[in-house]
């Protein structure tokens, strides 16, 4: 039974391969603006590694997805996308509305249409809310966006400092991040989940950054404590990687 699943996982990843060396060769071969995928720029590995150099611009990714998160050039903060509207969190907390102009070393954008919609009753922790998001019936080898509309308790986010070339690994720009506690407030998380068998291009399992409903509070979730939310969940079609740049 375990290499069988093992033989499974292989073959999804192999596609997913797949993918990424198609829109290499033809950025055209696999597109579908509206279609219900994931998209995204670039890996999570080549983000690691310190690749924070331009891969696309906010404008050429727009038609691809009007929900998701990444981040910027030289990963000058959080990048937070709802509703068509791209932000970014700097190191200050604060939260800035960018123009199409301005590009991306890393990405996933979507198309969001949600397929099921859960009341959430309270949830201590972060942690505590994956547990529920699981007994929701999120199926761990597919891939989902996940919106919540929450009013929390408590909320701890972080942002991370512009770097200068050469660029560190992305370990030692999370080591420097500016964590920012907040309480008593409303929003928006926004996030993914990702099958263990894609860790090398997004971050396996969940990821949630946030957006405060009056747009002056985000980042990137590192706990959360919700008196009451309304889960969204978009499971997608397929993923679409493209290596930029685009």
């Amino acid at each position: 039974m375990d290499l069988m699943k093992f033989s499974f996982n292989l073959l999804r990843f192999s596609a997913i391969i797949f993918i990424l060396t198609g829109c290499g060769e033809d950025e055209n071969m696999l597109d579908d603006p509206a279609g219900d995928g994931i998209f995204q720029i670039s890996t999570l590995d080549a983000l690691a590694m310190g690749d924070y150099y331009a891969k696309a611009s906010i404008e050429a990714i727009r038609s691809r997805g009007d929900f998701g998160l990444g981040t910027y050039v030289a990963v000058e903060g959080e990048m937070v996308i709802l509703d068509d509207v791209f932000y970014q969190v700097k190191d200050d907390g604060v939260v800035y509305e960018v123009s199409g102009t301005t590009e991306t070393p890393f990405a996933a954008v979507k198309h969001f249409q949600a397929d099921t919609m859960f009341d959430l009753d309270a949830v201590s922790s972060l942690n505590e809310l994956t547990i529920k998001l699981d007994q929701m019936g999120v199926n761990p080898e597919e891939f989902y966006a996940i919106r919540i509309q929450a009013e929390l308790d408590s909320l701890v986010v972080r942002s991370v400092h512009r770097q200068n070339e050469p660029y560190p690994p992305l370990s030692a720009v999370v080591a420097d991040q500016v964590i920012f506690p907040h309480a008593d407030i409303s929003g928006t998380l926004v996030g993914f989940y990702f099958p263990l068998y894609s860790g090398s291009i997004n971050a396996a399992g969940y990821h949630f950054h946030f957006i405060s409903d009056d747009r002056t509070v985000g980042g990137h979730v590192l706990d959360c404590r919700i008196s009451s939310g309304k889960i969204e969940m978009d499971r997608a079609s397929d993923l679409q990687v493209n290596l930029g740049p685009l």
